[in-house]
């Protein structure tokens, strides 16, 4: 669980748990609009990684339009809003989120990227459907 939800769902039954996740699964995303200003190596990160830096692709895990993998416990990235994949990847690099057993993979891989890497591939998602 995240951190930022740890205590608030504590008095929630399986039942109503699962008819939360059902409500929020049926919603329709609003289609997000990634900016030009670092889009394009946004765009080679999430595609490519950064052989240099030793980031892998993300599109390894979250899939070519970012659908995530369920079953494997990689998330949906596309339409994310960007503040949000910055504030999780700096949180995953500074060993903050570690709530699962794919936190470990996402810490070894955000302690690799830049700040500017973060915030180009956090835009870049915002916009990916």
């Amino acid at each position: 669980m995240i951190e930022s939800m740890m205590g608030l769902l504590d008095n929630y039954t399986e039942d109503q748990l699962r008819d939360i996740a059902a409500y929020y699964a049926a919603q329709d995303t609003k289609v997000g609009q990634a900016d030009s200003s670092n889009f394009e190596l946004g765009q080679r990160i999430y595609r490519a990684g950064n052989l240099s830096g030793g980031v892998p692709a993300c599109t390894g895990c979250h899939g070519p339009q970012g659908k995530g993998v369920e079953s494997a416990g990689y998330p949906k990235l596309s339409g994310q809003k960007a503040e949000y994949v910055v504030t999780s990847l700096v949180a995953y690099k500074t060993g903050e989120r570690v709530h699962s057993s794919n936190a470990k993979i996402m810490q070894g891989i955000a302690a690799r990227l830049t700040t500017e890497e973060i915030r180009a591939v956090a835009n870049y998602v915002s916009g990916l459907y």
